[in-house]
């Protein structure tokens, strides 16, 4: 799952060394058992807390993640209500634009026909 924080752990060889025979030898090698015991406790605690810091960075992450993929589809959703917005206003502009060129060359054909026919009464 996690590696080990930190560790500790006396091998047979380092504890034989102190178990000589007599209470001074037993004394000391009872003390360093008792000391491996304590650093392999305090071992544990500090992977404990390591894994727990480890889970909660990973959790906090997962969140970062999470927010930006919201972020990024709130953005991408807001630009194509945009663009839609603008091809709609283009659309309309086209259409007016379209309507009213008609109009103009309608005036001006009904103005040459005017023209033609003021000059056609002249004649007569």
């Amino acid at each position: 799952m996690y590696g080990q924080a930190v560790g500790f752990n006396p091998g047979a060889s380092v504890l034989s060394g102190l178990n000589k025979k007599g209470p001074v030898g037993q004394f000391a090698a009872g003390q360093a058992m008792s000391s491996a015991a304590n650093l392999n406790m305090n071992r544990d605690q500090a992977n404990q807390k390591f894994g727990v810091e480890q889970m909660q960075e990973q959790s906090q992450q997962r969140q970062r993640d999470a927010q930006n993929r919201t972020t990024q589809a709130n953005n991408a959703a807001e630009m194509r209500m945009r663009q839609g917005d603008l091809d709609s206003r283009s659309r309309v502009f086209d259409t007016s634009m379209d309507f009213d060129y008609a109009g103009l060359n309608r005036r001006r054909q009904l103005n040459l026909q005017q023209a033609l026919l003021n000059d056609f009464a002249r004649d007569f």
